[in-house]
This record gives structure tokens, C-alpha cells and sequence, in this order.
């Protein structure tokens, strides 16, 4: 992105009547007025000085942000323009680029995603006057839920690594901390786990420890497993008030016993927690096996159609279906942000729903119909999820898995697997697909309409990925040019912070 500064003439304005992941319509001939955004309020906590001639403060408190405001005008005339006739909340796209056409939906250099705006006011100017003949015109307010998310084109760098394995699976923290709060200042995506494939025995797993937003990988002291034995996924979460655990699972091991591995003091030890059987065999089979989003819900997709869940973070697991559904294995598994509703996908198009914190599992009302396997998964709530498939297909459903819908629009090719997708809200996922042996990343910020190609750095295929922030993605996956494959998205011309 250049320089110089962006002017009403380059920005483009679309309005998402139906919400995620149906038809943008570009408003041309309309006015955004300013857009507003409160992002909080802060009220200051103060005492008395010793003096007794005035105050010091001592902290604050932060109240709620207030709605996004903002206003949009238009003539009027004999077809009315969607800003008068919409009745139902809709999302706004307002997209600025330094060239091409205002029109298109994804040409853009900067964007502002406004979700959930809801009409607060009409005004008519101009209808009817006594003398002068003036344009009549309409005007229309709106709040929104905050915040604006602000979307940048991204560039994709790779990451070096000694790791000579493929990986499977990667995790950065989705969360910050102030200095206050934590000690040290932390934000979205500086730290992280790189799990993969391990060597014959005696070589030992790739349990890799990321900081500074993967610049710097570290292998563990200790490994989880032992020697000759893969790592398929790997995720960390906050035990208590500040720390950090990490959770690994096991590849499945051919009639021996399956296991997770979880360390507190940062990969110098591990504890072993058994699943299944001595004999069964149990473990993930793909990065999008296992969903951790902290101590309290642990789910675990396994192979011969079992799934585990934990709730004292990963100590020790029961399991919640055991095979009645399918005797497949399960490739990935996912609960909406409530931990209460849960989505898991398996071989021969099987897609379990769990709509009580993964406590019992039903099969999907309906299936895509395509007959593929589902490799990846994610559930949003009660009614909204998608899935991707070993065809390269990408299908969702809006009524609980009553009916899916293919995304056409979707540009993974056939013959490709949708290998792996993360989504930052309803509006804004990362989707990952291979084809040919080579991975590629893409995006979208309107909830799965349109998709964004994003230029991914050679490789030779990828597993999963992983979005802690809006703009700012990371991948991993099979062995390119003699090591580990991982790959880093951000901001074009924007630094890190740290």
C-alpha cells in the first residue's frame, strides 16, 4: 500500500442485507456520513490527597463501548434504494483502494466490516416546495454493534525453523494482556505451540515453543511421548489466574494405548493422561482434533468414531460417544464460543451436532450430500456452522443442520481438501485447502460470500490454521525444502506490536 492518503473518490460502500454470507449490493450514488465508534468509557477511581485540597487517582474503571453510529443519504426516486426499504439488520462493507473499480467487493486496500446496523431514523428532504425545484432526498441513521472491524490487505512471509518433520498443528494466543493485569504486556499472536510429526524412534516428536509472533521457535526441553510417536494437535490455555498450560494429543496408536500429554512450566515436563482402552488404539488423527478453549471444556475427535471430553483441563478425559454414530475417525471438532453447541466431522460425509456442551452427540438432520469426507469444521451457535471436505468443497448451514448449502463462490478447486479453517467472528474466517500438494490460504470479511486468495509462500502442502486477530494469520504443514513448513499472514507495510 502506498502512501498517500485515501479520498471519498476511492472508497466503495456495500450494504449485506440477509448477514453473513449472502449477496453485498455496492450503494454508488450514496453518502456515508462519519462513522462513529466509542470504543469505551473511562471512569476514573480517585481520593482525597493527605492535603485534603484535591484528589489523586488511583485507577479507572471501563464501561461498555456504546453502538456504532453513522448515517447514509441518497436521492430519491422511483426505485427505492435498499437504505429505505431494508427492514431487517444488515452488514456494511466500506472499502477504500488506490485503484480499479469502486464495485468490486474485493478490491479494496483498507476495509471497515460494520456488523449487525439497525435503521434508527429516516429523513426526507426536499419533497415537496412552493417555488424551487430541488433534489429530493433521503437520509437514513443507523447503530451497530461495536466494534468496526478494520480489514487490511495481508502479505504472507515464511518462517524459518530447524524442525525437519511435517506439522500439524499450530496455536497462538487469541487473547491480550495489559501490563497491569499480566506484568508484561501481551497481545494477539506474539506467543504460541508448533506440533508435528516425529522421525522414526528413537527420534522424538516437533513440540516447538513460538514467541514474538513465530520469529523465534524453540523445541521443548522434554518431549510429550515416546520416541517414533507423532504429535497431531496441540493447543494451550490459561489453569487459575495466569497459568499456562499445554495440551497435546497423540497420534493413534496401532493397538496400544492412546494418549494426551499436557506440561505447566513450559515443555520441561509432561503429565500422560490415558485414553481409551490399553489396547483401543485412540487419538486424533488431524490438527482440527482437538478444541481447548480453556480448563473448563476440553473436546477430543478420535479415531473408531470417539469423542473425549475434559473438564479439569485435560487431567483426565471421559468419553461422550463412543462409536454409535460412526466407527470412522473423527477429523475435526469444534463448539461455538458458549461451549454449548458443538459440531464434529467424520468420513462418508457423517457431521455429529452436540447441543449441551458435547455431553451426547446426534448425527446432523442432513448430510452436505457430496458423499466426501469432512476434514474441517466450525459451529458459530445454534443455528450456523460449516464444514470442509476432502472434495474441496465448503458447505454451510443456517438452520442447525436441517439443510446445507454449498459455497460455490468458495475458489478451492476440486480435487483439493479443505484441510483446515479458523473463524474470528461470523464475518471474517481463514480457510486453508491443498490441492496438488500445495497448500493456499484464503479469507473472507463478509461471512463466507466472498473469498480473498491470499498469496501463500511455496510449500508442499498444508494442515491447519490458526487467526488470533483480524489481519493476522499463521499456517503449518508438510516439509518444504528440507523443514517444517510454517507460514505467517499480517498487514501489508504495518509492524507487529510488542
Amino acid at each position: 500500500m502506498g502512501t498517500a492518503p485515501f479520498t471519498a473518490k476511492r472508497g466503495g460502500l456495500f450494504i449485506q442485507p440477509g448477514g453473513p454470507n449472502t449477496a453485498c449490493y455496492y450503494l454508488g450514488c450514496h453518502t456515508l456520513g462519519d462513522l462513529t465508534e466509542k470504543e469505551k468509557g473511562v471512569e476514573l477511581l480517585r481520593c482525597l490527597n493527605p492535603e485534603g485540597d484535591g484528589w489523586r487517582t488511583v485507577g479507572n474503571t471501563i464501561t461498555p463501548p456504546d453502538p456504532v453510529e453513522f448515517s447514509i443519504e441518497c436521492r430519491m426516486a422511483k426505485t427505492r434504494s435498499w437504505i429505505q426499504s431494508i427492514e431487517m439488520p444488515a452488514s456494511f462493507y466500506v472499502l477504500q483502494s488506490e485503484t480499479g473499480r469502486r464495485d468490486n467487493i474485493k478490491n479494496y486496500d483498507a476495509g471497515n466490516v460494520i456488523v449487525h446496523g439497525e435503521r434508527t431514523q429516516k429523513t426526507k428532504t426536499n419533497m415537496a416546495h412552493m417555488e424551487e425545484d430541488k433534489t429530493a432526498m433521503v437520509s437514513a441513521d443507523w447503530q451497530a454493534y461495536p466494534p468496526v472491524y478494520e480489514v487490511d490487505r495481508l502479505v504472507g512471509e515464511r518462517k524459518t525453523t530447524a524442525a525437519d518433520q511435517d506439522l500439524n498443528d499450530v496455536w497462538m494466543n487469541p487473547d491480550a494482556h495489559d501490563a497491569a493485569s499480566w506484568g508484561t504486556r501481551l497481545y494477539r499472536g506474539q506467543l504460541g505451540l508448533i506440533v508435528g510429526e516425529s522421525d522414526a524412534g528413537p527420534a522424538l516428536a516437533t513440540c516447538l515453543f513460538a514467541t514474538d509472533y513465530a520469529n523465534t521457535l524453540a523445541p521443548a526441553a522434554a518431549d510429550p511421548f515416546a520416541a517414533g510417536q507423532d504429535i497431531r494437535a496441540g493447543k494451550f490455555f490459561y489453569v487459575g489466574q495466569n497459568l499456562r498450560r499445554y495440551l497435546v494429543a497423540m497420534e493413534p496408536p496401532a493397538g496400544g494405548q492412546g494418549m494426551v500429554a499436557y506440561s505447566d512450566d513450559g515443555g520441561a515436563t509432561w503429565t500422560q493422561v490415558n485414553i481409551g482402552g490399553a489396547v483401543a488404539g485412540h487419538g486424533g488423527e488431524f490438527g482440527s482434533c482437538l478444541w481447548a478453549p480453556n480448563e473448563n471444556f476440553v473436546l477430543l475427535a478420535s479415531v473408531l468414531g470417539y469423542i473425549y471430553k475434559s473438564i479439569d483441563g485435560g487431567a483426565s478425559f471421559d468419553a461422550v460417544e463412543s462409536g454409535t454414530i460412526t466407527a470412522d475417525g473423527y477429523g475435526c471438532i469444534h463448539a461455538d464460543e458458549t461451549d454449548t453447541y458443538c459440531v464434529a466431522g467424520a468420513p462418508a460425509d457423517i457431521i455429529a451436532l452436540s447441543d449441551d456442551g458435547g455431553e451426547t452427540w446426534v448425527v446432523s438432520p442432513a448430510d452436505t450430500g457430496s458423499g466426501a469426507d469432512i476434514i474441517s469444521c466450525w459451529r458459530f451457535d445454534e443455528q450456523r456452522m460449516w464444514v470442509g471436505t476432502d472434495g474441496g468443497d465448503l458447505w454451510y448451514s443456517g438452520n442447525g443442520g436441517l439443510a446445507w448449502v454449498q459455497q460455490t463462490r468458495f475458489p478451492g478447486p476440486a480435487g483439493g481438501v479443505v484441510t483446515a479453517m479458523y473463524w474470528v467472528n461470523n464475518h471474517i474466517g481463514y480457510v486453508l485447502y491443498t490441492v496438488g500438494g500445495v497448500a493456499t490460504l484464503c479469507r473472507t470479511f463478509n461471512g463466507g460470500y466472498d473469498w480473498e486468495v491470499l498469496t501463500t509462500p511455496a510449500n508442499s502442502g498444508g494442515r491447519a490454521v490458526m487467526a488470533p486477530a483480524v489481519n493476522l494469520a499463521y499456517i503449518v504443514g508438510d516439509v518444504e525444502a528440507g523443514t517444517g513448513f510454517i507460514a505467517r499472514f499480517k498487514s501489508v507495510g504495518m509492524p507487529l506490536l510488542s
